[in-house]
């Protein structure tokens, strides 16, 4: 398979865009405000009304932030170890442990305050929660696609990582912890970072074809 860094890099560009597009709709105080507000109240009001529901999203939230992320993510590397892929394993090392401290940094430069009915202290925009559960599951849905790219199935498996940031995402303002436009940036902004890395890592095999082929 012919290694395609454009593809990559244009991915990473469209995702930080949408990234940019939000900031800059959140920090101008437009439209995204209000309707935040009413989408987040509603969207609190269905989990608050339906413990079954609080706690399922519960559950998806602990999934997407500390040991758990470190898992999935040394999990990624062990991949790419296995299939002796050592340059991508290195590229994949040092994408995750970058992106540690990308939150708290623009979370301190935004300073919003979160909803109204939080219960947790800190600052709301982007989500953490979304960023890194991008950044991690979405780097082990693309090791997925790459070391068993012979297998069908692998679009499955990767789809159903993908479907599963979603739900951490979408459970944040159910958990009335950030708006909607936090978690969307912070997925947005997660797999522009992820991609930034797969560029990086399809451009070094793309250089290596290109010297074996010469």
């Amino acid at each position: 398979m012919k290694p395609r860094p454009r593809r990559y890099l244009l991915l990473a560009v469209a995702c930080t865009s949408l990234f940019a597009l939000l900031a800059v709709l959140v920090e101008a105080d437009t439209f995204i405000i209000r309707l935040d507000a009413n989408l987040v109240r509603t969207l609190y009001s269905l989990g608050d009304e339906r413990p079954t529901l609080q706690a399922f999203f519960v559950f998806v939230t602990d999934l997407g932030t500390g040991r758990p992320l470190w898992i999935v993510g040394a999990l990624a590397v062990l991949l790419l170890l296995v299939s002796r892929q050592w340059f991508r394993a290195l590229v994949w090392l040092t994408g995750l442990l970058a992106s540690e401290p990308v939150t708290a940094f623009l979370k301190a430069q935004f300073g919003r305050p979160r909803p109204p009915f939080a219960t947790i202290d800190g600052f709301s925009f982007p989500s953490g929660h979304a960023f890194g559960s991008s950044v991690t599951y979405g780097m082990l849905a693309l090791t997925i696609l790459f070391v068993f790219r012979e297998h069908r199935w692998r679009w499955l498996l990767a789809g159903a990582l993908w479907l599963w940031m979603g739900l951490v995402a979408l459970s944040r303002p159910i958990l009335g912890v950030h708006y909607p436009s936090d978690v969307l940036a912070g997925m947005s902004l997660g797999l522009g970072w992820g991609f930034a890395w797969a560029a990086l890592a399809e451009w070094r095999d793309l250089q290596k074809q290109i010297r074996h082929r010469n």
